[in-house]
Protein backbone atom coordinates (compact mmCIF):
# COMPACT_ATOMS: atom_id res chain seq x y z
CA UNK A 1 0.00 0.00 0.00
CA UNK A 2 1.53 3.31 -1.10
CA UNK A 3 1.35 6.54 0.86
CA UNK A 4 2.52 9.91 -0.43
CA UNK A 5 4.99 11.78 1.78
CA UNK A 6 5.97 15.41 1.22
CA UNK A 7 9.73 15.81 1.60
CA UNK A 8 10.56 19.39 0.54
CA UNK A 9 9.28 22.53 -1.17
CA UNK A 10 10.57 23.72 -4.54
CA UNK A 11 10.26 27.35 -5.59
CA UNK A 12 10.09 28.56 -9.21
CA UNK A 13 10.88 32.22 -9.79
CA UNK A 14 9.30 34.31 -12.58
CA UNK A 15 8.30 31.27 -14.65
CA UNK A 16 5.59 33.31 -16.37
CA UNK A 17 8.28 35.14 -18.35
CA UNK A 18 8.75 32.06 -20.59
CA UNK A 19 12.48 32.57 -20.36
CA UNK A 20 12.97 28.84 -20.82
CA UNK A 21 15.55 28.52 -18.03
CA UNK A 22 13.19 26.63 -15.72
CA UNK A 23 11.84 23.61 -17.58
CA UNK A 24 10.04 22.13 -14.57
CA UNK A 25 8.46 25.47 -13.77
CA UNK A 26 7.24 25.84 -17.35
CA UNK A 27 5.83 22.31 -17.20
CA UNK A 28 3.94 23.27 -14.06
CA UNK A 29 2.60 26.37 -15.72
CA UNK A 30 1.36 24.36 -18.70
CA UNK A 31 -0.39 21.88 -16.39
CA UNK A 32 -2.42 24.74 -14.90
CA UNK A 33 -3.65 25.47 -18.40
CA UNK A 34 -4.30 21.85 -19.42
CA UNK A 35 -5.70 20.69 -16.06
CA UNK A 36 -3.53 17.56 -16.24
CA UNK A 37 -1.06 16.41 -13.61
CA UNK A 38 2.54 16.70 -14.92
CA UNK A 39 3.48 13.55 -12.98
CA UNK A 40 0.79 10.98 -13.86
CA UNK A 41 -1.18 12.91 -16.54
CA UNK A 42 -4.45 12.46 -14.64
CA UNK A 43 -7.17 15.08 -14.26
CA UNK A 44 -6.55 17.56 -11.47
CA UNK A 45 -8.73 19.81 -9.32
CA UNK A 46 -8.32 23.55 -8.92
CA UNK A 47 -8.83 25.25 -5.56
CA UNK A 48 -8.81 28.97 -4.92
CA UNK A 49 -8.46 30.90 -1.72
CA UNK A 50 -10.82 33.85 -1.93
CA UNK A 51 -9.22 36.72 0.03
CA UNK A 52 -11.38 38.58 2.46
CA UNK A 53 -12.25 42.11 1.38
CA UNK A 54 -9.34 44.33 2.18
CA UNK A 55 -9.73 47.87 3.44
CA UNK A 56 -8.89 50.16 0.52
CA UNK A 57 -5.88 52.38 1.11
CA UNK A 58 -6.59 56.09 1.57
CA UNK A 59 -6.37 58.32 -1.46
CA UNK A 60 -4.25 59.20 -3.38
CA UNK A 61 -3.18 55.54 -3.30
CA UNK A 62 -6.21 54.59 -5.30
CA UNK A 63 -5.05 51.33 -6.87
CA UNK A 64 -3.92 48.42 -4.73
CA UNK A 65 -3.07 44.76 -5.23
CA UNK A 66 -4.25 41.67 -3.37
CA UNK A 67 -2.92 38.18 -3.89
CA UNK A 68 -5.18 35.21 -4.60
CA UNK A 69 -3.45 31.82 -4.07
CA UNK A 70 -4.49 28.98 -6.37
CA UNK A 71 -3.68 25.29 -5.90
CA UNK A 72 -3.82 22.48 -8.43
CA UNK A 73 -4.15 19.06 -6.76
CA UNK A 74 -3.99 15.59 -8.32
CA UNK A 75 -6.28 13.14 -6.54
CA UNK A 76 -4.49 10.21 -8.16
CA UNK A 77 -0.80 10.54 -7.23
CA UNK A 78 -1.00 13.28 -4.59
CA UNK A 79 1.02 15.87 -6.49
CA UNK A 80 0.12 19.51 -5.93
CA UNK A 81 1.42 22.83 -7.12
CA UNK A 82 0.52 26.42 -6.39
CA UNK A 83 0.69 29.89 -7.80
CA UNK A 84 -0.83 33.23 -6.90
CA UNK A 85 -2.75 35.69 -9.02
CA UNK A 86 -2.28 39.41 -8.42
CA UNK A 87 -5.66 41.13 -8.48
CA UNK A 88 -5.50 44.89 -8.96
CA UNK A 89 -8.35 46.83 -7.37
CA UNK A 90 -9.28 50.48 -7.25
CA UNK A 91 -10.45 52.75 -4.49
CA UNK A 92 -14.30 52.90 -4.57
CA UNK A 93 -14.17 56.57 -5.44
CA UNK A 94 -12.04 55.98 -8.53
CA UNK A 95 -12.78 54.36 -11.90
CA UNK A 96 -12.02 50.66 -12.05
CA UNK A 97 -8.44 49.84 -12.91
CA UNK A 98 -8.24 48.57 -16.48
CA UNK A 99 -4.90 46.79 -16.19
CA UNK A 100 -4.83 43.03 -16.63
CA UNK A 101 -4.44 40.68 -13.66
CA UNK A 102 -1.25 38.63 -13.75
CA UNK A 103 0.31 35.53 -12.26
CA UNK A 104 2.58 36.13 -9.36
CA UNK A 105 6.34 35.83 -9.78
CA UNK A 106 6.71 32.65 -7.72
CA UNK A 107 5.11 29.22 -7.94
CA UNK A 108 5.73 26.18 -5.76
CA UNK A 109 5.42 22.41 -5.64
CA UNK A 110 6.54 19.74 -3.17
CA UNK A 111 9.00 16.92 -3.62
CA UNK A 112 6.83 13.87 -3.05
CA UNK A 113 7.75 10.24 -2.49
CA UNK A 114 5.46 7.25 -2.60
CA UNK A 115 6.29 4.88 0.24
CA UNK A 116 5.07 1.29 0.42
CA UNK A 117 4.38 0.74 4.12
CA UNK A 118 4.17 -3.04 3.57
CA UNK A 119 7.83 -3.12 2.51
CA UNK A 120 10.57 -4.21 4.90
CA UNK A 121 12.63 -1.27 3.61
CA UNK A 122 10.24 1.42 4.81
CA UNK A 123 11.59 3.68 7.56
CA UNK A 124 10.03 3.41 11.02
CA UNK A 125 9.53 7.19 11.06
CA UNK A 126 7.36 6.90 7.93
CA UNK A 127 5.38 4.01 9.44
CA UNK A 128 4.72 6.06 12.56
CA UNK A 129 3.52 9.03 10.52
CA UNK A 130 1.27 6.83 8.40
CA UNK A 131 -0.24 4.92 11.34
CA UNK A 132 -0.86 8.18 13.18
CA UNK A 133 -3.60 8.88 10.62
CA UNK A 134 -4.35 5.33 9.46
CA UNK A 135 -4.09 3.12 12.55
CA UNK A 136 -6.15 0.38 10.91
CA UNK A 137 -3.24 -0.17 8.48
CA UNK A 138 -1.13 -1.66 11.30
CA UNK A 139 -2.31 -5.01 9.95
CA UNK A 140 -0.44 -4.32 6.70
CA UNK A 141 3.05 -3.85 8.10
CA UNK A 142 5.34 -6.87 8.43
CA UNK A 143 5.88 -8.66 11.74
CA UNK A 144 9.48 -7.46 11.75
CA UNK A 145 8.43 -3.85 11.25
CA UNK A 146 5.80 -4.21 13.99
CA UNK A 147 8.57 -5.28 16.34
CA UNK A 148 10.74 -2.31 15.35
CA UNK A 149 7.74 0.01 15.75
CA UNK A 150 7.15 -1.21 19.31
CA UNK A 151 10.88 -0.93 20.04
CA UNK A 152 10.94 2.71 18.95
CA UNK A 153 7.81 3.59 20.92
CA UNK A 154 8.86 1.84 24.13
CA UNK A 155 12.20 3.64 24.10
CA UNK A 156 10.33 6.92 24.41
CA UNK A 157 7.48 5.64 26.57
CA UNK A 158 9.73 3.96 29.16
CA UNK A 159 12.73 6.29 28.74
CA UNK A 160 14.97 3.23 28.62
CA UNK A 161 17.08 1.48 26.04
CA UNK A 162 15.15 -1.21 24.17
CA UNK A 163 16.88 -3.70 21.89
CA UNK A 164 16.14 -6.92 20.00
CA UNK A 165 16.62 -10.20 21.84
CA UNK A 166 18.23 -11.67 18.70
CA UNK A 167 20.42 -8.70 17.79
CA UNK A 168 23.49 -10.00 15.98
CA UNK A 169 22.54 -13.55 16.99
CA UNK A 170 21.28 -16.07 14.45
CA UNK A 171 18.90 -17.97 16.73
CA UNK A 172 15.18 -18.07 17.60
CA UNK A 173 13.96 -15.49 20.10
CA UNK A 174 12.72 -18.12 22.58
CA UNK A 175 9.40 -16.32 23.06
CA UNK A 176 11.04 -12.96 23.82
CA UNK A 177 11.37 -10.29 21.13
CA UNK A 178 12.86 -7.31 22.97
CA UNK A 179 14.71 -6.45 26.14
CA UNK A 180 14.33 -3.26 28.15
CA UNK A 181 17.56 -2.22 29.89
CA UNK A 182 18.69 0.26 32.54
CA UNK A 183 21.40 2.79 31.77
CA UNK A 184 23.98 0.34 33.11
CA UNK A 185 22.85 -2.31 30.65
CA UNK A 186 21.03 -4.46 33.21
CA UNK A 187 17.89 -6.06 31.77
CA UNK A 188 14.81 -4.49 33.31
CA UNK A 189 12.09 -6.33 31.41
CA UNK A 190 11.39 -8.60 28.46
CA UNK A 191 8.92 -7.82 25.68
CA UNK A 192 6.84 -9.99 23.37
CA UNK A 193 5.24 -8.39 20.27
CA UNK A 194 2.34 -9.90 18.37
CA UNK A 195 1.26 -8.37 15.06
CA UNK A 196 -2.31 -9.53 14.38
CA UNK A 197 -3.81 -9.50 10.89
CA UNK A 198 -7.23 -11.06 11.46
CA UNK A 199 -7.63 -11.18 15.24
CA UNK A 200 -9.24 -8.25 17.06
CA UNK A 201 -8.92 -10.01 20.43
CA UNK A 202 -5.64 -11.37 21.78
CA UNK A 203 -6.30 -14.85 23.26
CA UNK A 204 -4.74 -16.16 26.45
CA UNK A 205 -2.51 -18.82 24.84
CA UNK A 206 0.37 -16.59 23.73
CA UNK A 207 0.27 -14.65 26.98
CA UNK A 208 0.71 -17.89 28.95
CA UNK A 209 3.57 -18.93 26.68
CA UNK A 210 5.25 -15.60 27.32
CA UNK A 211 4.95 -16.06 31.08
CA UNK A 212 6.67 -19.44 30.64
CA UNK A 213 9.50 -17.79 28.68
CA UNK A 214 9.97 -15.24 31.48
CA UNK A 215 10.23 -18.03 34.05
CA UNK A 216 12.78 -19.95 31.97
CA UNK A 217 14.95 -16.83 31.50
CA UNK A 218 14.48 -15.83 35.16
CA UNK A 219 13.21 -12.36 34.21
CA UNK A 220 10.95 -10.72 36.78
CA UNK A 221 9.02 -8.35 34.52
CA UNK A 222 7.38 -8.82 31.15
CA UNK A 223 5.54 -6.56 28.71
CA UNK A 224 3.23 -8.24 26.21
CA UNK A 225 2.26 -5.99 23.27
CA UNK A 226 -0.38 -6.93 20.71
CA UNK A 227 -1.74 -4.99 17.75
CA UNK A 228 -5.15 -6.60 18.38
CA UNK A 229 -7.65 -4.11 19.76
CA UNK A 230 -7.98 -5.78 23.16
CA UNK A 231 -7.23 -8.87 25.24
CA UNK A 232 -9.65 -11.64 26.09
CA UNK A 233 -11.04 -11.52 29.63
CA UNK A 234 -9.01 -14.62 30.55
CA UNK A 235 -5.80 -13.02 29.30
CA UNK A 236 -6.52 -9.81 31.24
CA UNK A 237 -6.77 -11.82 34.48
CA UNK A 238 -3.27 -13.29 34.23
CA UNK A 239 -1.25 -10.34 35.65
CA UNK A 240 -3.34 -10.38 38.84
CA UNK A 241 -3.05 -14.18 39.21
CA UNK A 242 0.74 -13.99 39.09
CA UNK A 243 0.74 -12.10 42.42
CA UNK A 244 4.32 -11.24 43.39
CA UNK A 245 6.03 -14.00 41.41
CA UNK A 246 6.58 -11.65 38.47
CA UNK A 247 5.16 -8.48 37.02
CA UNK A 248 3.29 -8.60 33.71
CA UNK A 249 2.02 -5.60 31.74
CA UNK A 250 -0.40 -6.04 28.86
CA UNK A 251 -0.49 -3.38 26.12
CA UNK A 252 -3.35 -3.71 23.63
CA UNK A 253 -3.50 -2.23 20.15
CA UNK A 254 -5.67 0.62 21.39
CA UNK A 255 -3.19 1.42 24.16
CA UNK A 256 -0.29 1.19 21.71
CA UNK A 257 -2.06 3.77 19.53
CA UNK A 258 -2.30 6.08 22.54
CA UNK A 259 1.47 5.76 23.02
CA UNK A 260 1.99 6.45 19.30
CA UNK A 261 -0.11 9.62 19.50
CA UNK A 262 1.73 10.76 22.61
CA UNK A 263 5.23 10.41 21.14
CA UNK A 264 4.74 11.04 17.42
CA UNK A 265 4.43 14.63 16.28
CA UNK A 266 2.49 15.03 13.02
CA UNK A 267 4.57 16.21 10.09
CA UNK A 268 4.25 19.91 9.44
CA UNK A 269 2.40 20.82 6.29
CA UNK A 270 4.83 21.77 3.53
CA UNK A 271 3.15 24.80 2.01
CA UNK A 272 4.17 27.96 0.13
CA UNK A 273 5.03 31.04 2.22
CA UNK A 274 1.92 32.88 1.03
CA UNK A 275 -0.36 30.03 2.17
CA UNK A 276 -1.52 29.63 5.77
CA UNK A 277 -2.68 26.34 7.28
CA UNK A 278 -6.00 27.83 8.43
CA UNK A 279 -6.97 29.21 4.99
CA UNK A 280 -10.27 28.07 3.53
CA UNK A 281 -10.43 27.14 -0.16
CA UNK A 282 -13.18 26.93 -2.76
CA UNK A 283 -13.48 24.17 -5.33
CA UNK A 284 -15.10 24.58 -8.75
CA UNK A 285 -18.52 23.89 -7.24
CA UNK A 286 -18.11 26.56 -4.57
CA UNK A 287 -17.62 24.12 -1.70
CA UNK A 288 -15.42 25.34 1.17
CA UNK A 289 -12.55 23.07 2.20
CA UNK A 290 -9.64 23.16 4.63
CA UNK A 291 -6.10 22.89 3.32
CA UNK A 292 -5.51 19.46 4.84
CA UNK A 293 -8.68 18.21 3.16
CA UNK A 294 -7.61 19.19 -0.34
CA UNK A 295 -4.08 17.85 0.22
CA UNK A 296 -5.45 14.68 1.86
CA UNK A 297 -3.02 14.86 4.80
Amino acid sequence: MNRVFYRDLIEHDHVYTDSGDDEIGLMMRSSFKSGLCPICVCETSIYQHIPEDQVPPPEPYGHYVIMQPVMLVCGSCGWWQSKAICLTKSHPSLPKFKGANSEWAYSYHPVIEQVDITSNKVAIADIRQHLLKNWEDRKLISAGKAELLVESLLKEHLKCDVFSSTANVNKPDGGIDLFVAHDNGEVKAAVQVKRRITKDVEPVTEVRNFVGALAIENIQKGIFVTTAERYSSVARDIPEKLNSRLELELISGNELFDILKCFTKPDDLIIPPYVKADMMWKDNCGNSLKLEEILNV
